[in-house]
Parts: structure tokens; sequence; C-alpha cells
């Protein structure tokens, strides 16, 4: 299958705005203002193999994939092409997407999932896929979502905790066990947490004193601890303080302090630390930068190596992105609109999507 995509930098993280044709359907460029007439989207987010975007007026349209049920569209299609609307969901405020499931948070504080459920993500009390949203129960006043990199999902409480369910092999949920959840639980030793962010197989937290919390998977050292022990339950991140703005990678964690500077650490090759940091390193300052994002990086890898630059089938293709520090990627210029790049090449992994400019 091929993939178009259109790629963006920011500052120390390359973030890629994925333009995705899936399934079975030919491909191209997909433009949103051609294929509906739906206002700018807000927000855009990009799964493994799909996407889903929220417009004003509260409205979320997704496309790509659906053979979990993904698109919450009733149905379990090998792939739609064009930005769909999700049917009776309306009032939302915030989306996210998991590896083969959605979320979307609705105004009155009520979380709604669809798709992909093996691992219980949906929240449902069953581990059964559901093409349509559907509310996650016992979840009332969440102020927001995360639908994670890998099998779990997240919602924050307005009282400041935090509530996991789905995949905990490797302690994600945070709730002192190894055992999946499918309804969610609440996460130990939290409290006044600001934002969440879901990563492959660990989890963050932002408290209000700007304090950065980790759990779950720390096999590449991205909980920040030094080490590379997993932690059932959350942990602060020592060196660090003063973040206004958290997100979790495949393997790597992120995080900007107020001052505009981004630490890094885990898995990192697109910030100019050592990869593999244990602990968390401080990336270079680029003025005007306002939001990070961690999505394993997938221009140049494959299934079999994701989020490793300039390996894969498809070198050759995309030769000319070999990013493996932030000196490399001044080339796509990290002012967002002035220059542009689509490149067309197998991927397997779709990048998380942020975007200054609001297209689509």
């Amino acid at each position: 299958m091929r993939r178009w995509m259109q790629t963006a930098v920011c500052a120390a993280l390359v973030i890629m705005l994925t333009i995705q044709d899936v399934g079975v359907l030919t491909p191209g460029p997909v433009s949103a203002a051609a294929a509906t007439e739906a206002p700018t989207a807000p927000q855009l987010k990009a799964g493994y193999y799909h996407s889903v975007s929220l417009v004003s007026g509260g409205t979320v349209y997704t496309w790509g994939q659906d053979s979990y049920g993904q698109l919450g569209n009733n149905s379990t299609v090998s792939g739609i092409a064009s930005p769909v609307g999700v049917k009776k969901l309306t009032g939302i405020v915030d989306v996210d997407s998991g590896v083969r499931s959605s979320i979307a948070l609705k105004q009155d504080g009520t979380v709604w999932m669809w798709g992909g459920n093996m691992n219980g993500q949906l929240g449902i009390g069953s581990t059964a896929i559901s093409s349509v949203p559907v509310q996650v129960p016992g979840l009332r006043s969440i102020s927001a979502i995360s639908g994670g990199i890998g099998y779990h999902s997240m919602a924050l409480a307005s009282d400041g905790t935090v509530w996991t369910w789905g995949e905990n092999k490797y302690a994600q949920l945070g709730d002192g066990t190894r055992t999946n959840w499918t309804t969610p639980v609440q996460a130990s030793n939290l409290e006044h947490i600001t934002a969440i962010a879901g990563g492959g197989y660990h989890s963050l937290a932002l408290d209000d004193n700007g304090n950065v919390w980790g759990w779950g998977d720390n096999s590449q050292g991205q909980l920040g601890q030094g080490n590379k022990t997993l932690t059932t339950r959350p942990l602060q991140v020592a060196g660090i303080t003063g973040v206004k703005l958290i997100a979790a990678g495949g393997f790597h964690s992120l995080a900007m302090r107020k001052d505009g500077v981004v630490w890094g650490w885990g898995l990192v090759y697109y910030i100019e630390i050592d990869p593999g940091a244990f602990t968390a390193e401080e990336g270079k300052d680029y003025d005007g930068m306002q939001g990070v994002d961690g999505w394993s990086f997938t221009t140049a890898s494959d299934e079999t190596d994701p989020g490793s630059p300039g390996t894969g089938p498809f070198d050759t293709a995309l030769s000319s992105l070999r990013l493996t520090s932030v000196s490399d990627s001044v080339r796509l210029d990290p002012a967002f609109e002035r220059n542009r790049y689509q490149y067309s090449a197998d991927v397997a992994y779709s990048a998380a999507a942020v975007t200054i400019a609001g297209e689509v």
C-alpha cells in the first residue's frame, strides 16, 4: 500500500502531519477541503492506520483503515479515503486515537470510544470491538483524554485524578498491578494532575507544580529514573521542573518547560541528546515553539524496526530524510509554512499530528 504524507517540523521534535490513503483504495493525497465541506479542523490525531479530526462545532471526522471499526461509522471495511462524520457523536471538545481505536471527550465530561478492543482499551467491561461510539461507564467530569500509542487509554478527571484501562502487561495503567482492566481504574500516587500522555507501553502525567510523573515500561529509560526498571506505580521524573507540556512516544518521553526548552529521555533520536538517555536531557531552544508530541517517528522505518531513522525497505525513497538530530531537521524548516515536502512510501505506522496552520 502506498501512502502520502506531508511533513512539518516542530523545532526540537520532528512531527508529521499525515494525510493518507489506506486499505485497498487508490493512493493519493487526501484533501479535506475537497472531500468535505467541514470547517477547518482545530484538532487532528493520527492512529497507526487511521486519522481522527475534530472540527469547529464539536463534530468528529475520521478516515483510513476501518477493519476494527475505528472510524465509528457502524462498519468494518478495509478503508475509507475521504473524511466522514462520526454519526450520533456531537458536542465533542477533544479527540485522540489509539492503535486501532478512537476516543472522544464530550462537553459534559463523559468519554466515548470505538474500534479495536482486544485488551479492553474501550473500557466497556469486555473485549468486544465496537464500530460505533460507546460511552465509557463510570467516568464523569473528565477534562482530558489520551488514546495512547499502545493498547491502553487514559482520562484525567477535573479533581486531578488519573484513570486508566486496557493493556497492563507493562504496568502502564499505574494501579500497582500488571493485570489488564476492561473498565477504568485509578492510577496510584497521583494528585493535582493537569495533563496526561499515553505512550507505547508507558504513561506520563504532569502535576500543577510542573513536575512530571511516569510509570510502566522502562526498557529504554523512558521513565527518566536513570535505570531501565519497570514500575507499576507512578514515580516522579528527577531533574526537571517547571514543565507545561508533556508527550509520550513509543519508547521515549518529552517535556516542554515554561521557558520553551524541550527535554527528552528514553529512546530519543530527534533531539540533540545521546540516544537512549535514561534521565531528562535538555534539547535546543527554538523560538516560537508551541507544542510537542511523541509518536515514534516513521519517515524511514518499517514495522520490524519502528522509529529508527534511515532504516527499512524504502531508504532510497526517503534518503533525503535521514534525520538523526535537530540539525538535520532544519532542512524542513521549523516555521511550518515556508517549506513543504511530500513523499510516497510504504509506511507501517502513522505519525502524530501537530499543526499551527490548521490545515488538513
